[in-house]
């Protein structure tokens, strides 16, 4: 039997409700205390890579916390890695009412790491799935996402997959979204994502970047509590252009910012991209919107790579993560810093709270 989650039209997902208890695949409760006041639900990855290794080296920063966490994979994964690692040995011993194990899907893998196999992607995505599906159903507060391969993930199901921020977007019937990276103070969001550079230009238009300072502008007064964010808006070509020299998407842009309405936010631009992540520039913004995915994570994880954090916005719940990949470079030999996810889920309980 599956994960028992009810099945909701799109207006009724991220609605609050009365929380239920989580159940395993033979319908048993494995449920949340009603006195927790936040329930975390956390996706595994893949577990091949680094994730399950700094999501267990994280959990211990948080065993103060009146938080519970709920871990979307079956214990027999972590008791396997237990017979090897410490950091694994120390989750499963984690106190029950704080860490739970939930069993919901066969624990299936490679048992090797750093490994691009089929199986894994499926692990990871019947990870991700229930947990989504769990915090859709108000059983949990937030989503904190482990680091999947989005080619691996290819490989298990054979469906285009472009990664969380889109697999969210879709599950939750969220109408727009953005893919915000916060590292300290910095807050950056790319208008295009996993797309590539030469398909830029075309996606450039008018209403998408209104929209997008729109949701971030959203995002900072509800989670951050900034009553008029300011926000600035990359230019996408050299010199923000140089009046046409270098190209005309600046003007697309500049027509975007004027059309923001001015009790949304203050949106400053087209700004200059080498400019822009200067500390004299940079800090006299809230957030600042890019054109593209390297334009603005290439100065974010060279200013807090350790720090990192993706948060999705638009989306009807909380959903964070740490900002790197799988490293199945390093996979297996107890090297990962957690420091990136030990902010993903410090964040995620901090915008629940607000």
């Amino acid at each position: 039997m599956g994960f028992a989650v009810a099945e909701r039209s799109r207006s009724d997902r991220g609605r609050s409700r009365r929380p239920r208890p989580y159940r395993d695949r033979g319908g048993e409760t494995v449920g949340v205390s009603e006195m927790s006041p936040r329930r975390i639900a956390i996706s595994v990855g893949d577990p091949s890579g680094i994730g399950p290794e700094v999501l267990s080296k994280a959990l211990p920063e948080f065993a103060s916390h009146d938080i519970e966490f709920a871990i979307f994979c079956p214990r027999a994964f972590f008791e396997k890695l237990a017979e090897k690692f410490l950091w694994a040995r120390d989750l499963t011993e984690f106190p029950r009412e704080r860490v739970r194990f939930v069993d919901c899907f066969e624990p299936n893998w490679s048992e090797g790491f750093g490994e691009a196999e089929a199986i894994n992607g499926r692990f990871a995505m019947n990870s991700l799935e229930h947990a989504v599906e769990a915090v859709l159903a108000g059983e949990a507060d937030a989503l904190v996402t482990a680091p999947l391969s989005k080619l691996i993930v290819e490989m298990a199901i054979g469906s285009g997959f472009r990664g969380h921020t889109e697999f969210l977007r879709e599950r939750s019937g969220a109408d727009e979204i953005a893919m915000m990276l916060i590292a300290d103070n910095l807050r950056v969001v790319p208008l295009t994502r996993h797309v590539p550079i030469a398909d830029v230009p075309s996606m450039i238009d008018e209403a998408s970047i209104v929209k997008a300072i729109e949701i971030i502008a959203r995002a900072m007064i509800k989670f951050e509590k900034i009553r008029r964010p300011r926000i600035g808006v990359l230019a996408l070509n050299p010199h923000a252009g140089d009046g046409g020299l270098f190209g005309t998407e600046e003007a697309i842009i500049d027509s975007a910012i004027d059309s923001v309405p001015p009790d949304v936010c203050e949106a400053v631009g087209p700004l200059v991209p080498d400019v822009a992540f200067i500390p004299d520039v940079r800090e006299k913004f809230d957030a600042i919107l890019g054109m593209f995915h390297d334009q603005v994570l290439i100065p974010l994880k060279m200013l807090g790579f350790d720090r990192g954090v993706n948060a999705t916005l638009g989306l009807p719940f909380v959903r964070t993560s740490p900002d790197h990949g799988t490293a199945f470079d390093i996979a297996g030999q107890d090297r990962a810093n957690p420091s990136s996810m030990i902010e993903a889920i410090r964040l995620a309980i901090r915008w629940c709270d607000s």
